[in-house]
């Protein structure tokens, strides 16, 4: 077992809640060493941490509190007023056509009606804003912090494992709460239930693992209980599940991505969605493929292969590029780490970090227009992250030059092409911070503070 297998597989057992004591003794009889066990789970957490996707912390545990979630859809239509849009009644011959897309939903009475009006896609707030969670409490604030506005009654019920996810302009967010999924605009506006589920019957947590940049396509999953949070519910369908506005319900698509035992083991690994397509990477060929969920396969959409995809890919459509961290070098895979840019229309590769050790580089964000790639070089200590130091490199000049910021953990969002927001790594609820970034003059702001998690893209 590679270093990559070994940590892929980690991180599933991670996730499937088993002891790690049990994990250990699988690794020790397939041959890793110690060192690179202790590298695997640190690698395992992160990446799980990150959700494989737009990157999130996960919410803390809150009690019990049963209150009727209040569902409010608002479109503003130029000279036409504002109209109430409920959930339309699907089509009967549509309902029949197609199975349920989840077991574990409780289908609701479809009465035959008149043809269901066109469908209406959710339109964004106007603001971009940074979604966070403080005392106990779900915000968002806008980039310039003039206008915070409290979330916490779209939180209602169950939801200590739940999460969120925000679009890539902040306008748009999707989270779980009561075991059910909503989709809605960061300011709390045009929110939308979008599963059916019924608590407390069924016993799973949600992870994030993609959303569009419009929050019309969502990928998720059901996952197991945690250690210690109950049993498996029998008929609850556990696996990756899709949705895209205007179709009915989600659609169940595996048990997982990964694929094949022994030396044939790999996965899907997802990148971004462009538009409306969720970019994955097969670990076996490296090459880019999208996810066609209506046949439930994945199609090739480049030949070029991306020399050891890691984890955190960057795609710029029109300029042809993905920026990402790679985990080895043609003749040592898995034994390294380093940022990549390459062009996956002519395989035309530049790099951008130096060439580490493995997972020393790290934390990659890549500004909107692709001008500046900002990553993270952290160091150990007895199997343990020592530090992390933050670098700038400018696309166009080629130019490495390093950033002194406080303990810093992941960039939140971009403003512009030249500032950033990042959240610190302090490992305690209440002390996070996130600060603000300018390139231009090397101005450092703080900007929030007292944070319990902050919630990013």
């Amino acid at each position: 077992m590679n270093p990559q297998q070994a940590i892929n597989f980690v991180r599933q057992q991670l996730i499937e809640g088993q002891p790690r004591e049990n994990i250990e003794q699988t690794l020790r009889m397939n041959n890793v060493p110690e060192n690179e066990i202790e590298i695997a789970f640190n690698a395992a957490e992160w990446q799980k941490n990150q959700n494989l996707a737009s990157p999130t912390y996960k919410i803390r545990r809150h009690g019990m509190i049963w209150l009727t979630i209040i569902l409010l859809i608002i479109l503003a239509v130029t000279g036409a007023g504002l109209y109430i849009v409920a959930f339309r009644p699907d089509l009967m011959n549509e309902i029949l056509n197609k199975p349920p897309a989840l077991p574990i939903v409780t289908p609701e009475t479809v009465v035959p009606t008149s043809p269901a009006p066109a469908v209406v896609t959710p339109v964004a707030s106007s603001t971009r804003r940074i979604v966070y969670q403080k005392a106990d409490k779900l915000f968002s604030t806008t980039l310039d912090g003039e206008n915070t506005i409290d979330l916490s009654n779209l939180l209602a019920g169950q939801y200590k494992r739940g999460s969120i996810i925000v679009t890539k302009d902040g306008k748009r967010f999707c989270f779980s709460s009561d075991y059910n999924i909503f989709c809605g605009n960061t300011d709390g506006t045009q929110t939308k239930k979008i599963t059916n589920n019924t608590p407390p019957k069924y016993n799973f947590g949600v992870r994030f693992i993609g959303v569009n940049e419009y929050g019309t396509r969502l990928l998720f999953s059901y996952e197991p209980p945690e250690m210690g949070a109950g049993t498996e519910t029998p008929g609850t369908e556990y696996g990756i599940y899709y949705y895209s506005e205007g179709e009915p319900g989600v659609k169940f698509l595996a048990k997982s991505f990964y694929f094949g035992k022994d030396e044939s083991f790999g996965s899907y690994d997802f990148v971004k969605f462009i538009d409306d397509k969720a970019i994955f990477t097969n670990s076996r060929d490296w090459r880019l493929y999208t996810l066609n969920p209506g046949k439930n396969e994945f199609v090739v959409f480049s030949d070029v292969a991306l020399p050891y995809f890691s984890i955190g890919g960057f795609i710029e459509p029109k300029k042809g590029l993905i920026v990402y961290q790679a985990g080895g070098e043609s003749n040592t895979p898995y034994s390294s780490s380093q940022i990549l840019s390459l062009n996956y229309t002519n395989g035309t590769k530049s790099e951008i970090s130096p060439l580490g050790k493995w997972a020393e580089y790290q934390y990659l964000s890549v500004s909107p227009e692709f001008t500046n790639v900002v990553y993270g070089h952290q160091t150990y200590k007895e199997n343990q992250i020592d530090r992390i130091d933050f670098y700038v490199y400018n696309i166009a000049s080629k130019e490495t030059r390093p950033l002194n910021l406080k303990d810093p953990s992941h960039v939140v969002t971009w403003l512009d092409e030249n500032t950033f927001f990042y959240v610190t790594r302090e490992p305690y609820p209440g002390l996070r911070s996130v600060y603000k970034v300018d390139l231009t003059n090397n101005k450092i702001s703080s900007f929030l503070e007292n944070l319990d998690e902050v919630f990013f893209r």
